[in-house]
């Protein structure tokens, strides 16, 4: 009976070692996607703000009186 006992947990124990290295797994492609999004982020944070920037010169440049 012992035995049984015994061989049960091993399987249990390596049933658990593989969906710790899937979980592994799939925690680091979690992370790469999030750093991925953040860069996309701030890509285009950093693309509206010079359109912007632009909108805001040539709307500047369009009421200001010519010489």
């Amino acid at each position: 009976m012992a035995g049984v006992d015994r061989e049960w947990l091993l399987q249990e124990l390596l049933e658990l070692d593989r969906r710790m290295d899937s979980l592994v797994h799939s925690v680091h492609d979690l992370v790469a996607t999030a750093k991925e999004t953040n860069r996309q982020l701030a890509e285009g944070r950093e693309h509206i703000e010079k359109q912007k920037k632009s909108l805001s010169a040539k709307s500047k440049a369009r009421f200001e009186p010519h010489p």
